[in-house]
């Protein structure tokens, strides 16, 4: 992804927005939603986490520059050789490392509800992953907010 991303991106400065495939903006409005991912568009950060969980973890949305696509790509880094596997850790790795230049959104009152009712509080960002797409009641915490028991 980040190399097909460094080669669409034509000028250093650019940058790709990247969401998984459950992200949500809620019952935000549109264009207020669109207002800031501008204003954050044109920030001078590598890597801007605009849906997250748990501080940097989750990487429901972020923007990647093409300079930072073009170096993850061109250093053919393996994630799980540098720290945790899963991409959300290994840029958080990287970012902690001083290696990405970072914009975290600020911390915001959650918009969604998981499915036995209760607000979901570890989702931080414009974008948050939508809990009902994918989420198997058992999967999800329990009203206490707790992790689900395995």
């Amino acid at each position: 992804m980040w190399k097909t991303v460094s080669e669409l991106l034509r000028r250093p400065d650019a940058k790709a927005l990247l969401l998984e495939d459950d992200w949500s903006i809620g019952a935000q409005n549109e264009s207020d939603v669109a207002a800031e991912l501008r204003r954050i568009e044109l920030r001078d950060d590598d890597w801007q986490l605009i849906g997250h969980c748990h501080g940097t973890s989750c990487t429901t949305a972020y923007y990647l520059s093409q300079h930072a696509a073009q170096q993850l790509s061109d250093a053919q880094i393996d994630p799980c050789e540098v720290g945790d596997c899963p991409v959300d850790w290994f840029l958080e790795t990287l970012a902690s490392a001083g290696l990405l230049r970072t914009y975290v959104t600020p911390r915001q009152a959650p918009f969604g509800r998981l499915l036995n009712g209760t607000v979901d509080w570890s989702q931080d960002g414009l974008f948050q992953q939508d809990q009902h797409q994918f989420a198997v009641e058992e999967d999800l915490p329990n009203k206490e907010g707790s992790p689900p028991s395995r």
